[in-house]
């Protein structure tokens, strides 16, 4: 019986990303574990009916630029795997696959290998840019291969040498579909989400999804909804998130407290589903300096609702799926431009390029990406490992 072995940083992202991946093993009849950070759920809770046959190992996995922390790591996730001998090992996101690379030896009995949601170097500068591109390129080479997301990461990793990289044909970890569709949805419904967060009839709904940092656009998407609002404009802010206490928001502390006295700007805190808030956007404001392939803008497009975002990896690939231009330059004013383009009627859901809204929904699909996953499993089982 096959084994497949996930490596993921924390329960949460397990959780929000990678359940069908696991729960499709166990219907194969494989052999599923997870190894991960069973204490950071990010407000998660644990299903019993849909994790029967999963295995989850308790891993704590080191924070930031910690080189003993990762030797350290790298020696406990080898036990666990000669303890475990699965038939492949498959990590995702930096940190773990960075562990997964050093716990390997090069003629293993499991297939090791990675998915990056986004390579780090490629945005970072200075002495962690050089950091990051020695810890990512040697993880990748110890591996049997490693997939990106976009062609601008597999750019990155081909120029710094490495030989093994491949990109993945969907769109990240993709989303639930049939989850996020805006027909589960009528105007009854619509006109009580609008009743219960205060939107008035004629006013636009505009939203941000996320914690409010500086690197998510999160000043942008304020600044430019008070300039919005300036130009006499009628609409409603709906900020779905809270703060991260270890990144600043971006805003001035005169700004943050005028935000809280803007009667239309409604701060609706952490929430278990979007979905609702999605039925009743115009539009999900998502001017993100940096990402991977974003899943809350992928749930959003699914939803067909136009997204605001930035010229950068991950969006720029969902942008050009819908059809849609990014906002260029990023400024308050100019996204203020797109706010009011949305509020007037000049755009109006995924229309701005005439893209099918079922042609999107297919390519974004949780299980597109779930069966692309088991397909390279097939190609990667029996063929040769990384040498060191």
């Amino acid at each position: 019986m096959p084994g497949l072995m996930l490596v993921v940083p924390t329960y949460a992202s397990y959780h929000c990303f990678l359940r069908e991946l696991s729960e499709e093993g166990v219907r194969r009849g494989w052999r599923v574990a997870v190894v991960c950070d069973m204490g950071v759920t990010m407000g998660q809770e644990r299903d019993p009916g849909r994790e029967e046959g999963i295995e989850f190992i308790h891993f704590d996995f080191p924070r930031g630029l910690q080189p003993l922390g990762y030797l350290r790591a790298a020696r406990r996730l080898r036990a666990i795997l000669r303890r475990m001998e699965p038939t492949i090992v498959h990590a995702h996101f930096s940190a773990a696959i960075l562990a997964t690379a050093m716990a390997g030896r090069g003629r293993d009995a499991w297939t090791t290998i990675g998915t990056f949601q986004g390579l780090q170097f490629p945005l970072a500068a200075g002495w962690k840019k050089r950091v990051y591109r020695w810890a990512e390129t040697f993880a990748s080479r110890r591996m049997r291969g490693v997939w990106v997301l976009t062609e601008d990461d597999l750019q990155a990793l081909k120029r710094s040498g490495t030989t093994n990289a491949h990109l993945q044909r969907g769109y990240g970890f993709g989303c639930r579909v049939d989850r996020f569709d805006p027909k589960r949805f009528g105007d009854v419904e619509r006109a009580a989400l609008r009743e219960k967060w205060r939107v008035e009839s004629e006013e636009a709904v505009f939203l941000f999804i996320g914690r409010t940092v500086d690197f998510k656009g999160f000043p942008l998407v304020v600044r430019g909804f008070r300039s919005f609002l300036n130009r006499g404009n009628k609409g409603k802010l709906l900020i779905v998130g809270d703060r991260d206490p270890l990144h600043p928001t971006g805003l001035r502390p005169r700004e943050e407290a005028a935000l809280d006295d803007l009667p239309e700007v409604v701060r609706c805190g952490w929430q278990r589903d979007v979905v609702p808030f999605l039925a009743i956007a115009d539009a999900l404001v998502h001017p993100s300096a940096r990402e991977g392939v974003p899943v809350g803008c992928m749930e959003a497009i699914a939803m067909g609702v136009r997204l605001i975002a930035a010229d950068v990896r991950g969006s720029r690939e969902l942008l050009a799926l819908t059809g849609q231009t990014p906002v260029r330059p990023v400024t308050p004013e100019a996204i203020a431009d797109e706010l009011e383009m949305v509020a007037t009627g000049k755009r109006d859901g995924n229309s701005g390029g005439g893209t099918d809204l079922d042609d999107v929904r297919e390519k974004v699909d949780r299980f597109a990406y779930v069966r692309e996953q088991f397909r390279i499993y097939e190609e990667v089982a029996g063929e040769p490992k990384a040498e060191d």
